[in-house]
């Protein structure tokens, strides 16, 4: 990636961060990274377009991997710790970031698909984890365990975020999900037991 290009990303990402991204103009976008307005137009085409760049640049594509190397797959529970504590670290280190997408899901809503797709890595590797302790004749469908598994996690980034309050301290919030999660799969009785 040129020095320019991300010179832009960067001024973009900041400016959006600080103003928003229906009061930040490109011409303020390019003055910020030092470069022309053509030059931006150059390598994005249009501020649509940059809004989408931004987003696909701040969240690396390693990190589905960093979440897949935070599990054993050999104690669920132990696992589920682990991953919540790694996501809950992801959030904290992107927390500027996150405030941009919530941001932006509400007053965009026709990115929501395009962030949903950016997250694909990483719900599939959730996915993958999941399959991995659940039976395929269980009855339980992986993208609902996904989903009750992710959905906390979110809601207390989200409400850290734009709230500024978290109701449970870390370490108790991450081994009572982990816990309940594990639980709720092999609970006697239940299809999802081992």
């Amino acid at each position: 990636m040129s020095d320019t290009r991300t010179r832009i990303l960067e001024a973009a990402y900041r400016l959006f961060c600080e103003r928003g991204i229906d009061l930040t103009t490109t011409r303020e976008i390019a003055h910020e990274a030092e470069c022309n307005e053509i030059t931006l137009f150059r390598h994005f085409g249009n501020k649509e377009t940059l809004v989408r760049e931004v987003i696909e640049w701040y969240v690396p594509a390693q990190e589905a991997p960093r979440l897949t190397g935070a599990i054993s797959g050999e104690d669920l529970e132990a696992d589920l710790l682990a991953l919540t504590r790694e996501i809950m670290r992801f959030h904290s280190e992107r927390e500027t970031f996150f405030r941009f997408v919530f941001a932006n899901i509400v007053q965009h809503p026709e990115h929501s698909a395009f962030i949903e797709r950016i997250q694909e890595p990483y719900l599939l590797a959730l996915r993958e984890l999941f399959a991995r302790y659940v039976p395929p004749d269980a009855g339980l469908d992986l993208d609902t365990i996904v989903h009750d598994f992710i959905t906390p996690i979110a809601m207390r980034t989200f409400g850290r975020v734009f709230l500024g309050f978290e109701q449970i301290p870390e370490a108790p919030f991450a081994e009572t999900h982990a816990r309940l999660i594990a639980r709720a799969l092999t609970c006697p009785g239940t299809t999802g037991a081992h």
